[in-house]
């Protein structure tokens, strides 16, 4: 009977982790596309416009050294955020905002942006250009265009490989000014 009572515990523990982990997967994912859409979108690459978007998210503006680390250029600037469901990075380099999330839900994440992204409303359509698959690993981009001409590029990166340092990765950039 005890060994039962144990092999029931570890059935519920199991189940019950990777249901949290699970959750904060998709939590992570929504605050990916949140700070994307509260963030990159409206500052169409201009850095004061970014500094002023992340403050009511409490990020921090990260240092060259620790900033050429997570983006990889020593040109870019970049803010972090770190909650109790997640790690999110906001960078700016040459016109690209991006925003990073250390684990995020793989479709979730991909729904989201596609769902979100204008549909033909408010003057603005919206058009997939490219999917890609490899393994753990899907990139989507769109081109986005305005009915006066101007274009954006929406790319959306999202990995469902385990212990990563980064799954989740959407990027908006302004293309023709």
């Amino acid at each position: 009977m005890k060994s039962i009572n144990i092999l029931l515990l570890l059935v519920l523990f199991s189940t019950s982790s990777h249901s949290i982990e699970n959750t904060n997967s998709i939590k992570q994912a929504e605050h990916a596309s949140k700070l994307f859409f509260s963030v990159c979108v409206p500052s169409e690459g201009n850095v004061q416009n970014i500094k002023t978007a992340v403050k009511p998210f409490n990020m921090q503006f990260m240092n060259a050294r620790a900033t050429q680390h997570f983006v990889g250029s020593s040109t870019a600037s970049a803010w972090l955020q770190n909650k109790y469901d997640g790690s999110y990075i906001v960078s700016l380099d040459k016109g690209v905002c991006t925003v990073m999330s250390r684990f995020n839900d793989k479709e979730h994440l991909l729904s989201l942006v596609n769902d979100f992204l204008p549909n033909g409303e408010g003057g603005y359509t919206t058009k997939k250009v490219d999917t890609k698959n490899s393994g753990y690993l899907t990139t989507i981009s769109y081109l986005i265009t305005a009915k006066d001409g101007r274009n954006y590029r929406v790319v959306v990166s999202s990995s469902d490989q385990p212990k990563i340092k980064l799954q989740g990765m959407i990027s908006y950039q302004r293309v023709n000014h």
